[in-house]
């Protein structure tokens, strides 16, 4: 990722601003998601400076990189997608800069799953895609759940929401991912990966064991556990440069629970 970074560098110095001089150059989208991943990471363990550092890379990125993206856009008939997530990865360093940490997790979301949400239109699903379409029932999941204004919700909408949850870790598990981590993760890397899916697996048999003996409270402690695996597993697809891709060596406890408004 890094070769191709630096070649498209290269090219935007060298070039002229039109898109059919972009043609040459290979670029996806997902590589947005890899560079908000970063921003998203040291939020959601409360490293804030480090979270404003990565989101001012974030737009030096996006600045280097501006023409081809639109081009890609542009391409697919989408470019004002492409310029209202340029206003919405400017927010996130905005929020990030006010300490409305909060608010920018949430941003950082609708930033990755609006992303998705066009490649599943418009281009070839991403196994990163896969891996959000968890990550937003599981937020999603987690906020019917804790939220006490909510307890006279039927039991049946939350058994919905537990289908919606396994439905889409199962995805997750089926995705045939081999030839693809493989090129993206060293043997530690997959060792780590293997041990995510792993614990998630656990957190979600043991959710779905309390969701029997409908305990509401039970039920919001065992889904809250997915989170810390969930964050280290997301953060092993970020851009992270200079810093290294985290480990699970994180003290999981400093990990901020949050909930999408």
């Amino acid at each position: 990722m890094k070769k191709i970074l630096a070649l498209s560098i290269l090219i935007v110095v060298f070039l002229a601003n039109t898109c059919n001089e972009y043609e040459e150059v290979s670029i996806q989208s997902v590589e947005i998601d890899y560079n908000v991943i970063p921003v998203w990471y040291y939020l959601k363990i409360n490293q804030p400076e480090k979270a404003k550092e990565a989101a001012v890379s974030l737009n030096t990125y996006l600045t280097l990189l501006h023409e081809e993206y639109k081009c890609l856009f542009q391409d697919k008939g989408t470019e004002e997608v492409f310029s209202d997530l340029e206003n919405s990865m400017m927010h996130l360093h905005y929020l990030i800069d006010r300490a409305q940490y909060e608010t920018a997790i949430a941003q950082a979301y609708m930033i990755v799953f609006k992303l998705s949400d066009w490649r599943s239109t418009v281009e070839n699903e991403h196994f990163i895609d896969i891996v959000w379409d968890f990550g937003r029932s599981y937020e999603n999941a987690k906020q019917v759940i804790n939220d006490v204004e909510l307890c006279l919700l039927e039991w049946h909408d939350f058994e919905k929401m537990a289908m919606d949850l396994n439905a889409t870790w199962g995805n997750v598990q089926r995705a045939n991912v081999e030839g693809y981590l493989s090129e993206f993760f060293n043997e530690k890397e997959r060792t780590q990966y293997d041990f995510l899916v792993n614990t998630i697996e656990s957190c979600i048999d043991d959710f779905n064991a309390t969701l029997l003996a409908a305990d509401r409270e039970e039920v919001a402690e065992f889904c809250n556990n997915i989170e810390p695996a969930y964050v280290q597993l997301i953060g092993m697809f970020g851009e992270f440069e200079p810093y290294l891709k985290p480990l699970p060596d994180v003290d999981w406890d400093d990990i901020q629970i949050t909930a999408i408004k």
